[in-house]
């Protein structure tokens, strides 16, 4: 199953209102942006962890999460770790150049940082139908244009990850396997028939919704209504305060 798909349950999170949970990952994200501090970074991840569990979420997906941003995480660290202007404690040298124990601690926590604005996504892509929160968000007054356009492209994140699956298992039963490539074969030339295919057919999916969404006379009409009119509950009062 896709990490940020929604997951049937009648959990506290599950029955707290959208907004509530935006404003939950708003206030991750803020703090996140504006600190460099990893213990900060630790806290932050315990009480995501804690509202996983809560939302009966899948620790596991935090380790999907994490092994999709290795690459990323490693490049952090590895620029950091010689590129760190404030780097004086060299760790061990490549060509002349030190690796700074300053530069890696500041490359972990670049990842931390990133780690913990990614993992507050599922708390409510997991947890809220897709109606509730194109209905949340209508009641803020926001152009239902901008609500179609962010709700699409977190429908396109699923989309893509489930092709991306489909497309590797179909080359695997191909005998074409990347577990049997070493790390330079599989950055070179390893990925691009699984790539190639795939954008192809992201690029077919969209040109297909946008002739679903042109058929249906998307826009012509100004004043929309909803099937579910969700309102604030007493966990939002508590959570938001």
């Amino acid at each position: 199953m896709p990490i940020l798909a929604y997951t049937p349950g009648d959990t506290v999170v599950h029955r707290m209102h959208p907004i509530t949970k935006l404003l939950i990952i708003l206030m991750v994200w803020i703090i996140s942006l504006v600190s460099f501090d990893m213990s900060t970074f630790l806290i932050l991840l315990c009480v995501i962890a804690v509202i996983w569990r809560l939302g009966r979420i899948s620790l596991r997906d935090m380790m999907v999460l994490i092994k999709l941003l290795l690459v990323v995480f490693l490049i952090f660290t590895v620029i950091n770790g010689f590129m760190y202007f404030r780097g004086k404690t060299p760790l061990f040298y490549v060509l002349g150049y030190p690796f700074t124990i300053e530069g890696l601690f500041f490359g972990l926590t670049l990842s931390l940082k990133v780690l913990t604005i990614v993992s507050t996504v599922p708390i409510l892509t997991k947890t809220t139908t897709m109606t509730d929160l194109i209905s949340a968000m209508a009641r803020l007054n926001i152009p239902y244009q901008l609500i179609f356009i962010f709700t699409t492209a977190m429908n396109f994140t699923d989309i893509i990850e489930e092709t991306y699956n489909n497309i590797k298992e179909s080359q695997f039963l191909r005998g074409y396997s990347l577990d049997e490539m070493n790390f330079i074969s599989r950055a070179v030339k390893g990925y691009a028939p699984l790539f190639i295919p795939l954008i192809l057919t992201v690029l077919r999916k969209a040109s297909i919704t946008d002739l679903a969404i042109e058929a249906r006379a998307f826009g012509a009409t100004k004043k929309r209504t909803y099937v579910n009119e969700i309102s604030f509950k007493r966990i939002d009062v508590i959570v938001i305060s």
